[in-house]
């Protein structure tokens, strides 16, 4: 826990100011009225606090001591040694993705090819049949979405718009990639 972060209810923090390690305090807060826990909201409460250690705040440095503690990794110099190998790895896989649609993209558009009606029909059958658990996935997710929305009151017109857009695009996704298989 950090004193001043703020992150536990009332007063929490500000009784264990001057804790020394190995004292025993005794907290007592009162509960938000607006708590997420109804049956807390609003009603006293008393923590006993043991302090396990006491530590200031500052600047880490990162060396072979603190990378072999936190990390499980032998050096600093190992650790930038998988850093560059990651991003290298990264950078090749984003490179040869780049070049493989502009590729395609240029087939695309530059050779035409007839393909058989029977490959067209058995590819599409394939298409069709991976995609369909998704998008009946997606309907009722929606669908529900929907529903829950009326149970709760919300104004749900632009959020329903939204959800039908994001249905639309995927169906739309879904039959472009048939088309381009």
């Amino acid at each position: 826990m950090e004193l001043g972060s703020k992150s536990f209810i009332d007063t929490f923090e500000d009784q264990l100011i001057g804790a020394k390690t190995g004292d025993e305090i005794t907290v007592k807060v009162s509960f938000p009225e607006n708590y997420h826990s109804k049956e807390l909201a609003g009603k006293p409460a008393t923590f006993d606090v043991k302090i396990n250690s006491v530590s200031t705040p500052g600047e880490q440095e990162v060396n072979d001591e603190f990378i072999n503690k936190n990390l499980n990794i032998e050096s600093l110099e190992k650790f930038h040694e998988m850093i560059k190998k990651e991003l290298t790895s990264i950078y090749e896989r984003g490179s040869k993705n780049k070049i493989k649609n502009a590729i395609f993209e240029w087939l695309k558009k530059n050779v035409k090819i007839e393909l058989p009606k029977t490959i067209v029909d058995e590819e599409f059958h394939t298409g069709r049949t991976a995609w369909k658990p998704n998008i009946k996935d997606l309907e009722r997710f929606i669908k529900d979405e929907i529903a829950l929305m009326k149970t709760c009151g919300c104004a749900h017109c632009d959020y329903r718009r939204q959800m039908f857009r994001k249905m639309q695009y995927l169906i739309s996704e879904y039959k472009e990639n048939l088309e381009h298989r």
